[in-house]
């Protein structure tokens, strides 16, 4: 402005001012996970926890909200823990808003968001594997199970336990095994893996999961051990009494049938075992061959055996029933043989074979080559007899020693066996003869060990056809007597006998005779009545004493029993009454067979000895027996037939 009166214009001026402030929406919002700005996919482990930052430029400043899959929130940072991936996978959403209210115009509400896609990674899983069994040779293929994870693409591993076999690794989806064998046992184990990269970061994970099974190899019985007292041999020798302990092993699978045996005899049996044990107090019969056995389905074990000597005195085996008693035919050859249990081994000479005539009266077996030969062997002695005879019919004696314990002393027999002999001296004892009745005698012959019995058949001369057979026992006498009755008067017999056992029958011997005629008393009445019966009377009485002198002797000598019946007969009215009051009886005349006296044959020993089994072996000193005769049927004297062994019943008494 020009002012008057000066010669220089004055500036002159006024202001104010005033404030602008822009308004505008929120910008798009820009999201940040751990201070790094992310976009699109985000990849996370799963597991893993992460904190997202959304923020935007916007006037004025905006609210914050996130919606994300687990639900929302109203805060500008979101905290999400322990990423999982069935629910934690998807979009994450921060959206920003803001309200414009201008000076001038109206309002606004104006909203912005991002969203970024989390991508939760995680590796395979290990599906359940069971046990498997195989068997020996075989081939194995076995798929490990598992579930896949994300990212989809595995990688297998196969490892097994132990370290004592060398194992390659295999990196496939199924283990393989070409030929399964026992070192292939274990326990195997599938690794399962992924390559998990994350977002923000060059680092890579890997994440596995395993599973295991294990193997089972099937195969038979094999490495079979028997040991005794903890040691393996294959012969052992013991003291009787000592004790012991017995133990077979083997390798199996499944478990196997397992056997102990001794001698082919089961001792113990058991069925799915690895072993079986065998406690023992050595006794002489626990000697012999001891061996295990075992086997399954797949295959047997080699046999294992042991041979166990027991130091022990010569005996009896157990449990065998020893053969004592012998037979042999005459002129035959006889073997007896006796098998005894003694260890160490009898030496040849120390079986001593003796022949006696009794049990205290023996003498050893001559050295007779044409008669006797003796072969031991082992533990088996035996006597041979050639050409037997009667007089090798007899007690044989077996001495048996080791050098152990006692000596063992064994008594034999040898018995005949055959057709027993024809008997001797057969005839009729012609003393004996009545109207009736007769009494036979004879000489048993030897029955050759067999007890015989006696056949006789009798008929009458003139007749063929009634024949009639009697049996008698042999009681074991020498002179045997059998009484006939029952015969015709005056009639001639034929009599034949044979002796008979189980063998068979001898040659017959026959005889004959001739039974007494009846004599009858014929008297009449006359005038001489008187005389006649005076004469009667007289000659009833001496009649009578003769009897009486005669009952006297016999039953001083032969035992003789009378009885005295008198007939009268006068004609139509003929009776009988006793001898006491008729003094004309006329009775038949018949024996019965009494005991007596018998001689002692000399095979009464044999035929009454006890059998092997019952006969009792001794260890000590001969018992002393009573000594029994051996008397020989060569030897039998031929006496004068007697009737000892008879008694004269009803005899007949004539009248005079």
């Amino acid at each position: 402005m020009t002012v008057s009166g000066s010669s220089s214009p004055v500036d002159g001026s006024n202001a104010t001012s005033f404030t602008v402030d822009v308004l505008f929406p929120p910008d798009v919002p820009t999201l940040h996970m751990s201070g790094k700005e992310v976009t699109g996919t985000v990849k996370i482990i799963e597991g893993n926890s992460k904190t997202f930052n959304c923020s935007t430029e916007s006037n004025p400043v905006s609210s914050y909200s996130w919606i994300y899959p687990r639900g929302s929130s109203s805060n500008r940072i979101l905290q999400v823990n322990n990423f999982r991936s069935e629910s934690y996978d998807g979009d994450y959403t921060c959206q920003v808003q803001n309200r414009i209210e201008p000076s001038f115009g109206n309002s606004k509400e104006n909203v912005s968001m991002a969203t970024i896609s989390v991508d939760v990674l995680y590796g395979p899983k290990a599906g359940t594997l069971h046990n498997v069994s195989k068997v020996r040779g075989e081939i194995f293929v076995y798929q490990c199970l598992y579930t896949l994870g994300n990212p989809p693409t595995v990688d297998f591993e196969w490892t097994r336990s132990g370290t004592d076999v060398s194992w390659i690794k295999q990196n496939t989806h199924n283990l393989t095994i070409p030929s399964v064998q026992r070192s292939d046992e274990a326990i195997y184990t599938c690794n399962v893996s992924s390559l998990l990269r994350p977002t923000l970061t060059l680092a890579t994970t890997t994440q596995y999961d395993t599973a295991t099974f294990h193997l089972d190899i099937l195969y038979g019985a094999e490495n079979l051990l028997l040991q005794l007292n903890n040691v393996s041999q294959s012969s052992v020798e013991f003291d009787e009494h000592s004790s012991n302990h017995m133990r077979c092993s083997l390798e199996s699978d499944p478990g196997s049938n397992m056997a102990l045996t001794k001698d082919g005899k089961t001792i113990i049996a058991r069925s799915g075992v690895h072993q079986l044990t065998h406690d023992l107090q050595a006794e002489c019969s626990d000697a012999g061959v001891y061996t295990c056995s075992g086997y399954n389905q797949y295959g047997a074990a080699d046999n294992a055996s042991v041979q166990l000597f027991v130091k022990c005195s010569a005996r009896r085996p157990t449990g065998v029933e020893v053969q004592l008693n012998f037979t042999a035919r005459k002129h035959e050859n006889a073997t007896l043989v006796y098998k005894t249990v003694a260890y160490p081994v009898p030496k040849p000479q120390e079986f001593v074979w003796k022949r006696c005539t009794n049990r205290i009266s023996c003498e050893l077996v001559p050295d007779e080559m044409n008669k006797f030969e003796i072969y031991t062997e082992g533990l088996s002695s035996k006597l041979t007899i050639l050409d037997v005879q009667i007089e090798d019919y007899r007690l044989y004696q077996l001495e048996v020693s080791n050098g152990v314990g006692d000596t063992l002393v064994e008594w034999l027999h040898l018995r005949p066996i055959g057709k027993p002999d024809t008997p001797m001296d057969f005839h009729v004892i012609q003393d004996t003869i009545r109207e009736t009745s007769a009494v036979l005698t004879w000489i048993a012959g030897f029955d050759n060990g067999s007890p015989q019995e006696f056949h006789i058949t009798y008929r009458k001369v003139a007749d063929d056809t009634g024949y009639i057979t009697q049996n008698v026992k042999h009681d074991n006498r020498v002179e045997m007597n059998y009484t006939v009755v029952n015969l015709k008067p005056g009639t001639e017999y034929f009599v034949s006998l044979i002796s008979a056992n189980e063998e068979g029958s001898s040659s017959p011997v026959n005889v004959t005779f001739l039974t007494l005629k009846r004599i009858n008393d014929q008297t009449e009445t006359s005038p001489n009545t008187g005389p006649v019966f005076g004469g009667a009377v007289g000659g009833t009485v001496g009649a009578i004493v003769a009897i009486v002198v005669v009952v006297i002797i016999l039953r001083r000598n032969y035992a003789l029993n009378c009885n005295v019946t008198w007939t009268k007969r006068g004609g139509p009215s003929e009776h009988s009454i006793s001898g006491k009051d008729n003094l004309g009886y006329n009775a038949a005349k018949t024996y019965e067979v009494v005991s007596m006296t018998t001689d002692t044959s000399v095979y009464d020993d044999l035929k009454t000895g006890d059998s092997g089994a019952d006969n009792s072996h001794v260890y000590t000193p001969l018992e002393e027996t009573r000594s029994k005769a051996h008397v020989y049927y060569e030897n039998v004297k031929k006496d004068d037939p007697i009737y000892n062994n008879t008694v004269l019943k009803n005899p007949v008494q004539t009248v005079l």
